[in-house]
């Protein structure tokens, strides 16, 4: 007997044990006997994967590629960034610090590291003021002020150096960019090897995994 198939057993009211129909010569009527065979299935396929779940969610220890993009999930949607599983699975591990510095310089540069980008720069672009008043109209009244360097929002250029361009780098870096920028900036220009690349950032990214990596 196994740990599963007793468990089942014992989930039986005895009612049910003295009350069974057809028992065999070792007193287990139809019901019980049935329910072995579910048991048995449980503690031959799936015991050692229930006994092991600490392992399965665990990013370097689990056995099956695909439970990768749950846990991934469960820690924050992720573009596919990664080389290969074994890639995956240390971005995994330590992109729960990334989120715990999540909006500052040191996280663009830390997720842009696992792309091959091991040089990577902020450049804030200083903000300029806007005025609505024209020297004939004055909007500002002492109660309302229309003239300000929108405190709340700013601009930057990103400045990184790495491996020979690529659609798919390219796509990546965005992706990562979009992971963690301040809800209050906005990125103005990307300048990767010296060059300034034509960019369109969206908050939005390929979030699969290719297990066949």
């Amino acid at each position: 007997m196994g740990f599963l198939n007793d468990l089942i057993r014992k989930q039986l009211p005895d009612y049910i044990i003295d009350n069974d129909s057809y028992k065999d010569i070792n007193k287990k009527g139809f019901v019980e006997r049935y329910l072995s065979i579910f048991g048995a299935e449980l503690d031959q396929y799936y015991y050692n994967q229930i006994d092991r779940i600490v392992d399965q969610v665990d990013p370097l220890n689990t056995d099956n590629v695909l439970f990768l993009d749950l846990i991934a999930g469960g820690i924050g949607d992720l573009p596919n960034i990664s080389q290969n599983s074994d890639h995956y699975r240390r971005i995994l591990v330590f992109i729960t610090h990334i989120w715990r510095i999540k909006g500052t310089k040191q996280s663009y540069k830390s997720l842009l590291y696992t792309v091959g980008c091991y040089d990577t720069d902020i450049f804030e672009v200083p903000i300029t003021g806007s005025s609505y008043d024209d020297g004939v109209s004055f909007y500002d009244d002492g109660v309302s002020f229309y003239d300000n360097n929108c405190p709340t929002c700013s601009e930057y250029d990103l400045i990184t150096t790495g491996p020979p361009l690529t659609d798919e780098l390219h796509t990546a870096i965005l992706n990562l960019v979009a992971l963690v920028e301040p809800i209050n900036a906005h990125i103005r220009n990307l300048v990767y090897n010296s060059v300034i690349l034509a960019h369109t950032f969206d908050d939005t990214f390929d979030d699969t995994f290719d297990t066949n990596a």
